[in-house]
């Protein structure tokens, strides 16, 4: 079989109805020289049907489920490394979309020199607020992997995602943070190429299953040509204070007690549904927190009612 130029990665968990969009925006892009693998972290439900009907009209399409339960995307995209016969990696959450032009911008900033690149993705509130996911990276910060290119090579030299019981981070972040370090080269693109829906700030999400915003959004992206356009104009107009008023903002919030923190963002930021790590919280404990909100049990307990991490 001749090899790819890129390996898309999906990790899923139990939630088939978002499938047909995430892939569906896969398969929309105008960059065509990929495969797909939409990895399941030992699924019970219907999600192998429903990517089973959709390889067979698009060879490109894969699907994988892990005979275990990770409980975490790490074990998914590790598979999917471990199987990959991409150059390039490209991740995309289950309930996210991409743009059409998403992979056409990620490859030509990779030919420009890059070794990992971090695209632009939109975060959208179940308002429909459209905020940046990530307003401004610095190496050390999370990023969604959403938004997120990297040559394989990078992978097969320092090692894959890390499992979450060992961390005191998403394993995104530490994953990105052990790339950058490695000595590669790390492009930001302006524009925005990705929409996310986070899991994290929508309870429940994993028993309510619904995908209505991604169809809702998956008929937007394929009626307006120049969504991403604007999108890129909505986020670049997001409330963005002076650099003066950025700094003395920073330290006062940096002063304030954590639950003033989180009333602030959740009913001045209008993200009513946030979930924060507290101070001196595990990260194990925090990922647990999170894991119930969602609606997705409680990692390691049992097949049925654990969940893959959604930010």
């Amino acid at each position: 079989m001749s090899h790819p130029k890129v390996t898309v990665i999906i990790p899923t968990w139990n939630w088939s109805s978002v499938l047909p969009y995430s892939i569906g925006s896969v398969l929309r892009q105008t960059w065509t020289d990929f495969e797909l693998l939409v990895i399941g972290d030992c699924c019970t439900d219907d999600s192998e049907a429903i990517v089973t009907r959709l390889a067979q009209t698009d060879s490109r399409i894969r699907w994988i489920n892990l005979p275990q339960n990770f409980g975490q995307q790490a074990g998914p995209n590790n598979e999917g490394l471990r199987i990959a016969r991409g150059e390039l990696i490209s991740y995309l959450g289950h309930d996210d979309l991409w743009l059409p032009g998403h992979l056409a911008a990620q490859v030509a900033a990779i030919a420009a020199g890059a070794d990992l690149v971090l695209a632009g993705v939109t975060s959208i509130s179940q308002e429909a607020v459209v905020r940046p996911a990530c307003p401004h990276f610095i190496p050390g910060k999370w990023h969604p992997p959403t938004g997120v290119m990297h040559r394989k090579s990078l992978t097969d030299r320092i090692g894959g995602w890390r499992d979450w019981r060992e961390l005191d981070e998403d394993p995104e972040t530490d994953l990105w943070n052990r790339i950058i370090q490695s000595g590669a080269r790390h492009a930001v693109l302006p524009g925005v190429t990705a929409i996310k829906f986070a899991a994290a700030v929508r309870k429940d999400a994993y028993k309510n299953k619904s995908s209505r915003e991604q169809s809702t959004w998956t008929q937007r992206i394929i009626a307006e040509p120049g969504l991403a356009d604007e999108l890129t104009a909505q986020v670049l107009a997001h409330p963005k204070a002076p650099e003066p008023q950025r700094k003395k903002r920073s330290w006062l919030w940096r002063v304030l007690p954590w639950r003033v923190r989180l009333a602030i963002r959740r009913y001045v930021f209008r993200q009513p549904n946030l979930i924060a790590r507290e101070p001196g919280e595990s990260y194990q404990s925090y990922f647990q927190r999170r894991l119930r909100h969602k609606g997705a049990g409680e990692s390691g307990k049992t097949r049925t009612n654990i969940g893959v991490s959604r930010k």
